[in-house]
């Protein structure tokens, strides 16, 4: 590994932007505390309880609390889109996603940053931060990415789309 000097180093980032080889990927940190429709955006690991306590309120007769404890994100997450896809959440799944994901805000210095002039991006978060602030069009992973007719950036939403929960 070569280790550069700052300004050769900035100069190198300044260069690549140029030409177009920086491509942000933004993860749940980029949007986490933003102001959403029903809240603020949460962490994984808030997220993480929230769904346990969906899952406790609409499913204890499927999965114990205790059991459900030790889940994962991961784990925690299939097992409420699974519990979704069988009507046992009632609604909430939805809810869940619309309060905490969608119409979601970013301050200043972050949708300055999504103005940078990417040629495109790539997300890992559920929330539609990114495509609120204009700065991006949204290509989800479920729909044809040929077909979409976008008029400037897109953003690879690579975990999907709150809206289409």
């Amino acid at each position: 590994m070569n280790i550069i000097d700052d300004k050769i180093g900035i100069h190198k980032l300044v260069q690549m932007l140029a030409e177009e080889h920086l491509i942000p990927v933004f993860g749940a940190g980029f949007s986490r505390g933003a102001a959403a429709a029903g809240g603020t955006v949460p962490d994984g690991k808030t997220a993480n309880n929230m769904m346990k306590d969906i899952i406790n309120q609409c499913a204890d007769f499927i999965i114990s609390k205790e059991t459900l404890e030790d889940k994962s994100f991961n784990e925690t997450s299939k097992l409420f889109n699974q519990l979704n896809q069988r009507g046992i959440l009632k609604g909430r799944y939805k809810e869940f996603f619309r309060k905490n994901f969608t119409e979601v805000e970013l301050d200043k210095v972050k949708t300055a940053f999504l103005d940078i002039p990417w040629p495109y991006a790539l997300t890992l978060n559920v929330d539609d931060a990114i495509e609120r602030t204009r700065a991006f069009e949204a290509i989800l992973p479920y729909l044809d990415a040929d077909n979409k007719n976008t008029h400037g950036k897109v953003v690879y939403k690579l975990h999907g789309d709150a809206a289409f929960e």
